[in-house]
């Protein structure tokens, strides 16, 4: 039976979240500014505290790359795959990749994560598909605006919805693994629901519904 088996990211594929290493890697080479760094910082803190969601921080990060060289943020995000996320990839992930590869699965990342880093952390796991935030881009610079809506909560649903009926497999037969509330659509959605260390309120949800509960260090 073909099916797929989506990975979100942040929290899930990895240990930590990708863009507290994103930013601290661009404050390094001189693209955010020692205020913007504090800035997004205290924006990371709002969401921890679940004053303001992730998008936010997505769409403030997005604006301070306008006019930003792509070719020099996608050598930035390689070297932080390399050097600060491939370290801390879960080896508990490693194995369920495994396993779905044994079964002939097709593999997907699905997460609100962007391009430049979620696509060589994919080919370092070898996983050919990956559904993620894009960001816009004018004459080989960045615009500060996503292209198209941000990967995230619905519309992470809808990605995912879209690239299956594309490739004619029907969301029940397939996996996703997440760690977040903001995950809770995909959850819903696909026949094989997997919570990776999830809080409380998806915790209580998933032993609701009686779906799997991973608790990793």
């Amino acid at each position: 039976m073909n099916y797929f088996a989506f990975f979100d990211v942040d929290h899930t594929i990895l240990k930590i979240n990708s863009a507290g290493a994103l930013l601290r890697g661009a404050y390094k080479k001189g693209i955010l500014s020692k205020r913007r760094l504090i800035s997004a910082c205290l924006l990371g803190l709002l969401y921890k505290l679940k004053i303001i969601d992730s998008e936010r921080i997505i769409k403030k990060f997005a604006s301070w790359l306008a006019n930003y060289p792509v070719n020099e943020m996608e050598s930035l995000c390689s070297e932080i795959v390399e050097k600060d996320l491939i370290p801390v990839i879960r080896p508990q992930i490693r194995n369920e990749i495994k396993k779905h590869q044994a079964q002939g699965a097709h593999l997907a990342i699905l997460s609100s994560a962007i391009a430049p880093i979620c696509i060589p952390l994919a080919k370092h796991l070898e996983i050919p598909s990956v559904l993620c935030t894009e960001l816009e881009t004018d004459n080989h610079h960045y615009t500060g605006f996503p292209k198209g809506q941000f990967c995230y909560r619905k519309e992470k649903c809808n990605r995912m919805l879209r690239f299956l009926e594309t490739n004619q497999i029907p969301p029940e037969h397939c996996y996703y693994y997440g760690d977040s509330m903001d995950d809770l659509s995909v959850l819903q959605s696909v026949g094989n629901p997997v919570c990776v260390n999830p809080g409380k309120n998806l915790a209580k949800l998933a032993r609701k519904h009686n779906w799997k509960i991973y608790i990793w260090e």
